[in-house]
């Protein structure tokens, strides 16, 4: 008898969307298969009617010798979240996974049976989290807490475990760590196992069997050497449609590549010409030059920023300045916008006018800002400081209202006993609790508005991006070159120092940044373009 069973199973949402779509297939004891199929494609509906969280339309369903959907004891689930409970430890997390086989009150008292302690200390131990069995679990990294995930789905002792894209928000490193211990996990205990992924390359190295999901349906069903590129393309059809709706030929691209590594090589080695007026006015080009503008105590720099011809070091200057007065611009408004729009201060839902305000900022980036404000100006730097002060209040004032309603009630309480007024209280009760925070995340937020400043330069507003795309233009490729180091420079020195601060003065919610992860921070484009920078991990 299969483990798992479907005959004919369909699924129809409301209005007539249709999950799944007259599915039908088998999967023998002990398989480790893997969903595949892009998003909106069914594949958590299959999770869902296996686990009994949702009943199918049509169709039966059978586990092992039980029908019509997952005994949840006997299916343990690992979530793309994880959903553990962040100020319990690791083997709490896990231990949870023998509610069903202990009572309420038994669970209350941490009283579980000596067994399940043992089995949930193994599970840890299965996934390579023995010696963190007692960190709580909100202080553990991504990777380590679907780790949990994983030994809290074990300590049931299920029949079938299922995993709902266990992988989907870690990196490459960390989604190969989990794949190996929940196979490895899986492979122990002879458990049937179904996965569902959307990185191919990942499943490929862990499947033994592949069902592909396209539309509700089944449209591929085998082995890794059946899972073809043609077969790929099959299952993602939406997708490469997609992609050829917009124009996107793989073959073209692939084509135009050694043009594009003989114009990318065009730009080395950086030529440091146009670092400061003293190198620019006597050619002193290359790498050369750095050192030579630092010279005489930093003289030549001096020179440089009062100086009206354009140079690294003044266009470095103005970047750094039109984050920082849009920074200080807007902050004024973000903080008077959070404040109202927190339900401690404002009631519902006189808040939401507030929030509403901000949200609509926050779905315009600040690129697109800059060109609002032309009826005042063209793309200069001071509309560009008016659109970095825009986008402040938006993604600002959300982290302030969000901060606000984490605060503790007593010491508002406390405040309020005192006879205080409203006033009173807000400050010193509500804000005092939070100043910390609001100047760490107006930190934060000046790292993102610096990234801002450079982009908006690329449309006249000055500055580095301003430099950089008129040398591209002038096809003086190698200064261009010169011009994106220091965007690297920059960026990196105050998101460096930034992330030293905030950590200082929040630990528990600021880490201080290294240098790597400054560099792989560099990739998040909404930082560049001012898109929602502003919401709260």
């Amino acid at each position: 008898m299969p483990a798992v069973s479907l005959d004919s199973v369909t699924k129809i949402y409301g209005e007539g969307t249709v999950a799944l779509d007259d599915v039908s297939v088998n999967i023998e004891e002990g398989e480790f298969v893997v969903l595949l199929g892009p998003s909106g494609a069914g594949k958590s509906t299959f999770l869902r009617v296996l686990n009994g969280l949702t009943a199918p339309t049509e169709g039966t369903v059978e586990i092992g010798a039980r029908s019509g959907g997952g005994d949840r004891g006997g299916v343990g689930m690992v979530f793309q979240e994880h959903y553990l409970i962040e100020n319990m430890s690791a083997f709490r997390n896990a231990l949870s996974g023998s509610l069903s086989r202990n009572g309420l009150l038994r669970s209350l008292l941490t009283l579980q049976r000596a067994n399940d302690k043992r089995t949930a200390l193994d599970a840890l131990g299965t996934v390579g989290l023995l010696d963190e069995a007692d960190q709580r679990a909100g202080s553990m990294s991504g990777g380590q807490k679907q780790r949990v995930g994983i030994a809290r789905a074990l300590v049931q002792e299920p029949d079938l475990l299922l995993a709902d894209e266990p992988v989907a928000s870690l990196d490459p490193k960390a989604a190969r760590d989990v794949m190996a211990y929940l196979k490895e996990a899986a492979g122990e205990r002879d458990l049937t196992s179904v996965t569902s992924l959307h990185q191919v390359n990942i499943a490929r190295e862990f499947g033994d069997r592949f069902l592909g999901v396209r539309d509700g349906e089944i449209v591929f069903d085998g082995t890794r050497e059946g899972l073809t590129m043609d077969v790929v393309d099959e299952i993602y059809a939406i997708t490469y449609l997609g992609l050829g709706f917009i124009g996107f030929q793989v073959n073209v691209i692939i084509d135009r590549l050694p043009q594009f590594f003989e114009f990318v090589g065009g730009f080395f080695p950086p030529d440091f010409r146009e670092f400061t007026v003293q190198t620019k006015n006597n050619d002193i080009g290359g790498l050369r030059a750095i050192p030579v503008s630092f010279a005489n105590g930093g003289e030549y720099l001096v020179e440089s920023f009062a100086s009206q011809q354009l140079t690294l070091a003044k266009a470095t200057l103005v970047t750094l300045l039109l984050g920082f007065m849009g920074t200080v611009i807007g902050f004024p408004l973000a903080l008077t916008f959070g404040v109202l729009g927190s339900e401690r201060v404002t009631p519902f839902p006189f808040n939401f006018l507030f929030r509403g305000v901000m949200s609509a900022i926050r779905a315009i980036p600040a690129i697109v800002w800059i060109f609002l404000f032309i009826p005042l100006g063209p793309p200069s730097q001071v509309t560009a400081v008016l659109a970095i002060a825009t986008d402040t209040i938006g993604n600002l004032g959300r982290l302030f209202t969000d901060e606000l309603e984490e605060i503790e009630e007593g010491p508002i309480e406390a405040i309020r006993s005192t006879g205080a007024s409203r006033a009173q209280t807000v400050v010193f009760g509500m804000l005092s609790q939070v100043s910390s925070s609001y100047v760490a995340w107006t930190l934060y937020i000046l790292e993102i508005n610096t990234r801002i400043a450079i982009s908006l330069g690329v449309v006249g507003a000055g500055g580095l991006g301003f430099l950089i795309r008129n040398n591209q233009d002038s096809f003086a490729y190698t200064e261009t070159a010169a011009g994106i180091v220091m965007v690297f420079v920059v960026v990196l020195s105050v998101e460096l120092l930034s992330s030293r601060i905030r950590a200082r003065l929040r630990p528990s919610e600021h880490e201080g940044k290294g240098l790597i992860d400054a560099i792989k921070d560099l990739g998040d484009g909404s930082k560049w373009l001012g898109m929602g920078g502003g919401s709260k991990n």
